[in-house]
């Protein structure tokens, strides 16, 4: 492979804060997002229901919570286009070299169910960026991997995704 297109100031923003915002989480959302997987498990549609069981309301059904991080990290969203909120050092942009994107996936791990009514702060880093050959037509890649942690008002972490970005040279 040809040298690396990976730079030391792209190495420099693994660790680093991207930006954090807070979400509220909202019944109707829940009950949307529910409804476009198909679950019809009414801990996520009936609040009535939901006030029956331990967590005394909806809770976000899985899937849902990764959403509100994937919105840091890229397309249009608070990031557009990797932009990120001023660094100490004032950079704005972490710029990549390949301007083509697929989604490489999303893992998301719950400490405790997301409930309609919380208020959370999500907060996004880079922890790994990595190189590898493509097959043909992909060509080079930088694999980026962003984590997202969400905390409640009391500062105690709900959920944790980890998002991959695929960035790739295509020929």
């Amino acid at each position: 492979m040809a040298e690396s297109v990976i730079t030391d100031e792209m190495r420099a923003w693994i660790g680093r804060e991207l930006g954090s915002y807070t979400i509220e989480i909202e019944r109707e959302p829940i009950r949307r997002w529910a409804e476009a997987i198909g679950d019809a498990n009414p801990i996520f549609h009936d609040q009535e229901y939901a006030k029956t069981t331990r967590h005394g309301t909806l809770i976000a059904p899985p899937g849902m919570i990764s959403n509100y991080g994937f919105s840091l990290e890229g397309h249009g969203g608070r990031m557009g286009g990797l932009r990120v909120a001023p660094g100490d050092d004032g950079r704005r942009t972490l710029v990549m070299p390949f301007k083509l994107i697929l989604n490489g996936g999303n893992d998301v791990e719950y400490v405790r169910p997301v409930k309609a009514g919380d208020v959370l702060r999500a907060t996004s880093s880079i922890v790994d960026l990595t190189e590898r050959q493509g097959r043909p037509g992909i060509g080079r890649m930088i694999i980026q991997t962003t984590e997202t942690v969400f905390k409640d008002m009391q500062g105690r972490v709900v959920a944790k995704a980890r998002n991959t970005l695929l960035h790739y040279e295509g020929k």
